[in-house]
């Protein structure tokens, strides 16, 4: 009865390991790491094209092993500070034309990549 005890043990153990290895492996090919694209072949909003009217200041926070980067737009006087969280995909100027109309509403913007 131990001997059954053990084997069934094991194949649950086994079970465990191989599921979350293959979890993991399939996880990382359909959600690889974003590395921004080439952002002057689009017609989309880009910060190049506001910086003059709306700058932002550069921040970078240390998560683990990671360097992560933010901006931060700021107007005088502002209503309240808006964090932007950008989709799967995303990134801090994926959201521009959203981010320069909250500023001209009266927000400060948090957004990171």
């Amino acid at each position: 009865m131990k001997k059954i005890g053990i084997i069934v043990g094991s194949i649950i153990l086994l079970f465990v390991v191989v599921s979350s290895i293959v979890s993991t492996v399939v996880y990382n090919q359909n959600f690889p790491r974003y590395e921004r694209h080439d952002d002057t072949i689009n017609a989309m909003l880009r910060y190049n094209d506001i910086s003059e009217d709306y700058p932002r200041e550069l921040h970078s926070i240390t998560s683990g092993d990671n360097q992560l980067s933010g901006y931060h737009y700021s107007v005088s006087n502002p209503i309240a500070l808006l964090v932007l969280s950008h989709g799967i995909g995303g990134g801090a100027d994926s959201y521009i034309s959203y981010i320069k109309w909250f500023l001209e509403q009266g927000f400060s913007v948090f957004s990171y990549d």
